[in-house]
């Protein structure tokens, strides 16, 4: 790497540490590819998984489904009373930067307040967090636009969380198949906020935004 190049590298990286330091918020680890544990699903329930998830509470979602198909069935059944409409155009959900609320307030209001992809991933995630799918959720970014969604890793591979059988080499292959050029990957269980899955509000912030615009720039 050019002088340059390594200046740049150390500005930024001084950037996003100062930022962090001086909000109180530097939590958001992120998680180099080579560092991916592969999931090994698992059954930890002999129920079938609902086709309707009203009257249960998020646990009970979390223990019958088992499978990204039973993902689907849930996020289907979340869908019927969507409120059309993204986060980003209501000020409510705007004043502090990136929003992704926990699993629980998802659950809970899914039908009362907008959600969009980042609600989405890391309710995928919550769901399978005890069948043996670990909890890597990726931010994808280019010059227009910004998706969220649950990745995992099996047999050398890499997957989004989903019916979909697409399969790529590595993560930077799977960005850019979906249109993205930039990506940020954070394993949720080793920040230190720890709440995502019951918590009662926003897990992601300023920060967590602040790093998925810049982040790229300390790549290799």
């Amino acid at each position: 790497m050019s002088k340059k190049g390594l200046f740049k590298r150390a500005l930024v990286s001084l950037a996003i540490f100062a930022f962090g330091a001086s909000c109180g918020l530097g939590c958001y680890k992120p998680l180099p590819q080579n560092e991916m544990q592969e999931a090994n699903p698992v059954f930890t329930s002999t129920e079938p998984c609902p086709d309707s998830f009203d009257d249960l509470s998020y646990e009970e979602v979390i223990e019958l489904v088992q499978t990204p198909e039973d993902v689907s069935k849930y996020l289907d059944w979340a869908s019927q009373e969507r409120i059309q409409g993204h986060p980003f155009y209501f000020d409510e959900y705007t004043t502090n930067g990136f929003r992704t609320n926990s699993f629980r307030r998802f659950h809970e209001t899914h039908s009362t307040e907008v959600y969009d992809c980042s609600e989405i991933a890391l309710g995928t995630l919550a769901m399978l967090s005890d069948n043996g799918y670990p909890a890597y959720f990726l931010n994808m970014s280019n010059s227009d636009a910004a998706h969220a969604a649950p990745v995992f890793k099996k047999d050398g591979k890499f997957c989004a969380i989903s019916p979909s059988p697409d399969e790529y080499d590595s993560i930077d292959e799977l960005v850019h198949a979906w249109g993205y050029t930039q990506w940020m990957l954070i394993d949720l269980n080793q920040q230190i906020l720890k709440d995502w899955i019951s918590g009662n509000g926003n897990y992601f912030n300023r920060f967590g935004s602040f790093q998925t615009d810049y982040l790229y720039f300390l790549r290799e």
